[in-house]
């Protein structure tokens, strides 16, 4: 199957691994973390630097307009299988900033933009993602370190923020289709479907 064809299927696809991740965590925190005594956090939690460098050249090709949408949902959906348990929590974020049934550019808020910049800081360090994605640092644990890790605008070629370029509409198929179409097709279907229950009472 064309990979193209295959993205009304990758929602479905991660709502399911999402709560087989979250059952698992459940069944290793009940028993105590099956298999994990004696292992160090780095083996248990290891550091992919490969798809660290993917991730975060994928986020900067799609924040400068290299990539568009298609090609960012591509690069990210390979990540999200990584053995680094904060690239895939990342990556899960990552899937949720955009519409993939549309190949558009990057279309996203302010604080969206902001967030994305740390990402592109964190994947160039080997720390640990906060579990806590409320947090104003994430995926940095606190202001500390996010300010020990400052994001090299400069050698990311990440272009400042702007709402015009940065955040247009995303026009879906639906969004093609004039308004007298839509709702002609709406007055045919709805008259349809009252000549059915009309001829069912008959």
């Amino acid at each position: 199957m064309n990979p193209t064809n295959q993205r009304p299927f990758r929602a479905l696809t991660r709502c399911i691994e999402a709560t087989a991740g979250a059952f698992l965590t459940f069944v290793n925190v009940v028993c105590g973390g099956i298999g994990d005594h004696g292992r160090s956090a780095t083996e248990m939690n290891p550091i992919a630097y490969d798809d660290r460098r993917k991730l975060r050249d994928a986020v900067i090709a799609y924040m400068n307009g290299t990539i568009r949408t298609y090609r960012f949902d591509d690069l990210n959906c390979e990540c999200m299988d990584s053995r680094d348990e904060s690239v895939r929590q990342i990556s899960k974020l990552l899937y949720q900033i955009h519409d993939d049934t549309v190949d558009h550019p990057i279309s996203v808020s302010e604080n969206t933009w902001k967030t994305l910049t740390r990402i592109v800081a964190f994947l160039d360090t080997d720390l640990a993602a906060d579990e806590k994605m409320e947090n104003n640092f994430w995926p940095f644990k606190d202001e500390d370190i996010r300010n020990s890790h400052p994001t090299n605008i400069s050698k990311t070629i990440i272009p400042s923020y702007n709402p015009e370029i940065h955040a247009l509409p995303v026009h879906g198929p639906l969004n093609r289709i004039p308004a007298i179409v839509g709702l002609g097709t709406i007055a045919l279907t709805t008259v349809f479907l009252a000549l059915i229950v009309w001829g069912a009472t008959k």
